[in-house]
């Protein structure tokens, strides 16, 4: 009978880690997309820029 609780206390036990370790995952996998989408954005920032910077630089003859 020991037997049986020690190994459900076990196996409650990794539960508890397995759960732990899929809310660290959660959290870094929402960290990544919050970074994606600010890289995203600096992307199309840039791209804004380069247009501008490209329409300005017509303006100049040689």
């Amino acid at each position: 009978m020991n037997d049986i609780v020690d190994s459900s206390a076990s196996i409650t036990e990794s539960a508890k880690s397995v759960s732990g370790e899929a809310e660290n995952v959660s959290a870094a996998t929402e960290k990544q997309a919050a970074g994606m989408k600010e890289i995203a954005a600096s992307s199309r920032q840039l791209a804004n820029l380069a247009d501008n910077l490209k329409g300005v630089v017509s303006k100049f003859k040689l």
